[in-house]
C-alpha cells in the first residue's frame, strides 16, 4: 500500500512584501496545497529539491499565491 503521508524537511519562501509571521502562514498555506495536489497522484520516491523564481502577479491575494506555488512545485515533481 503506497505512503499516505508527505514529508517537507524544509520550504524556503523568499516574499519581500511579507512580514515573518506572513510567511510562515503563506508556507503553511502552500502546504496545504501539496497535500491537496498529491492527494490526487502518486510519487514513491524521495524527491531532492525543486527550485521555482517567479514574479508574482500585482496585487496577488495570498490565498491565489500560495496556490500558484504549490502548482508550480506539483509541476516540477511531475517531471
Amino acid at each position: 500500500m503506497p505512503c499516505k503521508t508527505v514529508h517537507i524537511k524544509s520550504l524556503h519562501v523568499r516574499v519581500p512584501a511579507m512580514t515573518r509571521t506572513q510567511a510562515t502562514s503563506f508556507g503553511e498555506q502552500v502546504a496545504r496545497g501539496l497535500e491537496k495536489g498529491l492527494g490526487k497522484q502518486q510519487i514513491s520516491e524521495q524527491i531532492g529539491f525543486v527550485n521555482l523564481r517567479f514574479a508574482a502577479p500585482e496585487n496577488a491575494r495570498t490565498d491565489g499565491l500560495s496556490a500558484m506555488v504549490a502548482e508550480r512545485i506539483l509541476l516540477g515533481l511531475r517531471r
